[in-house]
């Protein structure tokens, strides 16, 4: 902006108004970083995925333990007898197949991405994400749980319970996690500072 003089009506002097800065625009690169690194996460998660040893070994046996605490949790509210076999649930009722797709890993590498890539402590990303994913662990096996009791009882729910509203529910819980410890962290960043400034 340029510098304009004005002339006094009164006395005659000559008054120069500088020119008003303009504010710091706001910069967006912490918007690209938290971009650049979970992008960078989730593909170095699907390089993993993709090794012939996380297909024959970790999501076999990751899906096989899922089995097996579930068919635990079903006798334990009176469903019995169920067991595993392999990674499916099976009783004399119904069984239902823990397949890949359904082991919550995928939401799991999404919400820890996110986790590491929000400027946080370091102590606060390694709380956020061993909570996150033990929550979503947990979701799972009530899925897992869930989708057998509408199996048993409730048959032609079991493919809308399947696929329209647990998919929803992962994406809307993994999103509300993250949320959630964001607000956690920045409270207890925040408290952390004020004590170091009264200190």
């Amino acid at each position: 902006m340029a510098r304009r003089d004005k002339r006094s009506a009164s006395t005659g002097s000559v008054i120069r108004e500088s020119p008003v800065p303009a504010g710091p625009r706001p910069s967006r690169r912490p918007v690209f970083r938290f971009v650049l690194t979970f992008a960078g996460c989730m593909a170095i998660y699907y390089v993993l995925s993709s090794l012939s040893l996380f297909h024959a070994r970790v999501f076999p046996a990751f899906l096989k333990g899922n089995a097996i605490v579930a068919a635990r949790v079903l006798e334990g509210v009176g469903q019995g007898p169920v067991e595993a076999n392999g990674s499916a649930v099976c009783s004399q009722r119904f069984s239902v197949e823990v397949a890949r797709g359904c082991d919550a890993i995928e939401p799991i590498a999404l919400l820890v991405s996110a986790i590491l890539a929000s400027p946080m402590s370091i102590r606060a990303r390694l709380a956020g994400m061993a909570a996150g994913a033990l929550c979503l662990m947990a979701m799972n096996l009530m899925r897992i749980v869930t989708l057998f009791l509408f199996g048993v009882y409730w048959p032609a729910a079991f493919h809308v319970m399947h696929v329209d509203v647990w998919q929803v529910i992962f994406i809307l819980l993994a999103v509300a996690i993250w949320l959630a410890w964001a607000w956690w962290a920045l409270g207890r960043e925040s408290v952390a500072r004020a004590r170091v400034q009264h200190a």
